[in-house]
C-alpha cells in the first residue's frame, strides 16, 4: 500500500495497523482543527487519504488537508469535509 512514508511499514498492513494509522490521523486533524469537524471520519483507500465530515468554515476544512499535509507532505488527500452554515 504505498503511501507516505511516514505512514507506512514494512510489509502488508494488518487490520490492526490499519485502525491505528487512522486513529493517528484522527488524532491530528483534532489537534490542528481544535475539534472543529463534526463526524470526522479518515479512510485509507490505496495510495489515498480520504477525510469527510462536516465544518461551518472553509477555513476548518483547509487545516484539516494541512494537518496530514505536515505530517506526509507526499499524502494524496481527497477532502470531502463538507462546510454547512450554522
Amino acid at each position: 500500500m504505498p503511501i507516505a512514508p511516514a505512514l507506512r511499514r514494512a510489509g502488508v498492513p494488518s487490520q490492526t495497523h490499519r485502525m491505528d494509522r487512522d486513529e493517528v490521523l484522527l488524532q491530528q486533524i483534532d489537534a490542528k482543527t481544535y475539534r472543529q469537524v463534526q463526524d470526522l471520519d479518515v479512510a485509507c483507500e490505496g495510495d489515498c487519504v480520504v477525510v469527510t465530515g462536516r465544518s461551518r468554515t472553509y477555513y476548518v476544512k483547509q487545516l484539516a488537508t494541512q494537518a496530514l499535509q505536515s505530517s506526509s507532505p507526499d499524502i494524496r488527500i481527497a477532502n470531502e469535509i463538507v462546510v454547512v452554515a450554522s
